[in-house]
């Protein structure tokens, strides 16, 4: 699922508290940033329409 946008993460940057984590890559960006474990920091407060997010749901048993 990577390379479509990159992946706003939860986590927090550790080298500056006011930035969150992207991963992935997007499709305007090289191949070899599309992958999963390519990581940017960026501000907590800037949106594009190349970052996402993936919604998840634990399934029960």
């Amino acid at each position: 699922m990577s390379g479509n946008v990159w992946q706003r993460c939860e986590e927090i940057h550790p080298e500056d508290p006011s930035k969150c984590v992207i991963r992935g890559g997007c499709f305007t960006f090289e191949a070899s940033a599309s992958r999963s474990a390519s990581r940017q920091m960026i501000d907590n407060w800037y949106r594009s329409p190349t970052i996402g997010f993936r919604i998840a749901v634990a399934v029960r048993d």
